[in-house]
């Protein structure tokens, strides 16, 4: 069966290296913005552990629109069967309605058809239409330039969308961003040191402790280290009842608990993140969101980007890997050469919410 991966733009090629490296029996078929196809035989299960993509969606057509009859004519022609039975292995709450998305890079306004896309998909469904529910059987219409990507989510939420997320603050990153880094910087290691000194919400902690790594951290801001530690704990690895951090004794170890809980290291504190007192040469990846003078407002960007990675070459050690999204990628390049003896660095211009930051990784070679 085809899938369908939703992606933030720029991410496609770490996105691309955990299907590819997570699922057996895999083909990629397409590689393009904000979307990767691919063929997989296994069980749909599976798909749910990926972190990178922001949604998997059944392809259920591709093909290029010139009218409201080609359109009627493709879906009218679809066998659903197949699709609802891969959805109902997974979720059993499935009921007779279905809803639509469209979204993408177009000059078609599908959105005045939308009547007559909505009459289609009724009669080839047997499904009522629902406008506000999307968490039933959401019907995706996915638009690049002429090209029609016709697909079924998978789930009832978004993968991006992550049930720990109850607290956040502004600037905070979505999981699957977060995600992507934490991925691209251990390359889908696990039971690795991951410091991010800038971590706000502590959404990239939240990440990289999902995969199976130890976890160290902080922000400056009080309020961060808080909401920090809340995510965390609604990560429940523990048992029932029991929280992930004995918090009040200031214990960086978790309770009793299952295996994997049991071995990762957390640690969570209020920290200057361009002085901090960490051990030199102690962490396997940096992985931080660094702040862009935006929505979290910085006195002057480039001394706060220079310290920030002069800190980090500190203490990750040689060979490590440092990974910052941030607004001023030149800033991160020219101190990289500065503080690194011929770095290696690698470039992903991103793209969402109106932004186009820059992902830097540097492996960590220092003089």
């Amino acid at each position: 069966m085809k899938y369908i991966a939703y992606c933030t733009k720029g991410t496609e090629p770490i996105v691309r290296a955990e299907i590819l490296g997570k699922l057996k029996t895999v083909q990629i078929f397409e590689e393009e913005d904000k979307r990767i196809i691919f063929e997989y035989s296994g069980t749909a299960k599976m798909l749910l552990d990926l972190k990178c993509p922001d949604d998997i969606g059944i392809l259920l057509d591709r093909f290029a629109f010139s009218d409201l009859k080609v359109f009627s004519e493709r879906v009218l022609g679809l066998d659903l069967k197949p699709v609802l039975q891969k959805i109902y292995s997974i979720r059993q709450d499935i009921e007779a309605r279905f809803s639509v998305t469209i979204g993408g890079v177009t000059s078609i306004d599908l959105n005045d058809l939308k009547k007559e896309i909505v009459n289609t998909l009724t009669n080839v469904t047997g499904f009522n239409y629902s406008e506000t529910d999307h968490g039933n059987f959401d019907v995706r219409i996915f638009v690049d330039k002429n090209d029609i990507y016709l697909s079924v989510r998978l789930v009832k939420l978004p993968l991006y969308k992550r049930e720990y997320k109850k607290y956040e603050k502004a600037g905070s990153l979505k999981p699957s961003i977060a995600a992507c880094m934490v991925y691209a910087a251990t390359q889908g290691k696990k039971n690795l040191r991951i410091v991010d000194n800038f971590c706000g919400s502590g959404t990239i902690l939240c990440e990289a402790l999902l995969m199976g790594n130890e976890v160290f951290g902080g922000d400056i801001d009080p309020q961060g280290v808080s909401y920090t530690r809340k995510n965390l704990q609604n990560l429940k690895f523990l048992t029932i009842g029991r929280s992930l951090f004995d918090w009040k004794s200031q214990s960086s170890q978790p309770k009793a608990g299952p295996p994997l809980a049991g071995k990762l290291k957390v640690e969570v504190k209020q920290i200057d993140a361009v002085k901090t007192n960490w051990p030199d040469n102690f962490f396997d990846c940096a992985v931080s969101n660094l702040p862009y003078g935006k929505q979290v407002r910085v006195s002057n960007i480039t001394t706060l980007y220079r310290d920030a990675l002069k800190e980090y070459v500190r203490i990750v050690k040689r060979g490590g890997v440092i990974c910052l999204l941030g607004s001023r990628s030149e800033i991160l390049r020219k101190y990289a050469k500065k503080y690194l003896w011929n770095p290696k660095i690698e470039e992903y211009k991103l793209g969402f919410l109106g932004q186009e930051p820059w992902l830097i990784m540097v492996e960590n070679f220092s003089r």
